[in-house]
């Protein structure tokens, strides 16, 4: 990747000393070579450091010099811009561009949701874990991230989903429903100042303040919360309908209950 942005600033560099427009069209349209390296490098070495603590220093690093690395790229694209204006007194068009004034977000698809006849309102529920809805049983929903890609959260889900899933069959529990701590303080899903995003808050759940209530926007944080957290927390189960408590775990010196009798 080094090599690759060190030829990209030299070839833009003759393009402006030879004033070569065509030169500093070739780098402009080569910027995505750069970027495709990055973002593999950058999946990989997440993947590294959530297989291997002992990584993360030095991944870290290593992510910190491939961001230069892009940057350079991104520099270079925008000098080859300065060199088409500069020669042609022309901006270098996009092949289109796509706005986005007035979007408006669409939850579920524009689905509405009831539980036992009751109508579901999504900006009264909490979101759990980033994939369910307080007092929602059995719906897993895909909630991705706005500051990377939208499927690295989508695989953080399924893994999560099929966690539960599983636990579930190997208990015999039909149903799966969050239950909302009572006291717990609420915030907004999304801390982002866009318009569709401010204009969809009032119909978006909120998140709360501690785990697993909490959607970080963050996928190490993301995968290291779903491994290391308990599967059934703040869950409710039941078997034919009727409800089940999963009760945690007694504290350390807390007697826990007797054994069963032969």
């Amino acid at each position: 990747m080094g090599k690759i942005a060190a030829a990209h600033l030299q070839q833009v560099l003759d393009a402006y000393a030879n004033r070569d427009v065509q030169a500093a069209i070739n780098v402009w349209n080569s910027d995505d070579n750069i970027d495709a390296h990055y973002n593999s490098l950058f999946r990989e070495l997440l993947t590294y450091m959530i297989e291997d603590p002992r990584t993360i220093s030095s991944c870290a690093h290593l992510l910190f010099i491939a961001k230069n690395l892009e940057r350079v790229g991104d520099h270079g694209t925008n000098i080859a811009e300065y060199i088409h204006f500069l020669v042609t007194g022309e901006e270098i068009s996009a092949d289109f561009v796509v706005t986005a004034t007035g979007l408006v977000v669409k939850l579920f698809g524009g689905i509405e949701l009831d539980v036992d006849s009751e109508k579901v309102i999504p900006a009264d529920r909490l979101i759990y874990k980033g994939m369910m809805l307080s007092g929602v049983p059995n719906l897993f929903l895909s909630f991705g991230y706005t500051n990377a890609s939208w499927t690295l959260r989508s695989d953080v889900t399924a893994r999560a989903a099929a966690g539960i899933l599983n636990h579930m069959r190997r208990r015999g529990f039909a149903v799966c429903t969050p239950r909302e701590p009572a006291g717990i303080e609420r915030q907004p899903v999304i801390s982002f100042s866009s318009g569709y995003v401010q204009r969809a808050l009032p119909f978006l759940p909120q998140q709360g303040a501690r785990q697993p209530w909490v959607v970080p926007q963050n996928y190490i944080r993301d995968r290291l919360a779903m491994r290391l957290s308990r599967v059934d927390a703040d869950l409710e189960f039941s078997r034919s309908g009727a409800a089940v408590r999963v009760e945690s775990a007694p504290a350390a010196g807390t007697p826990g209950p007797p054994p069963p009798r032969n």
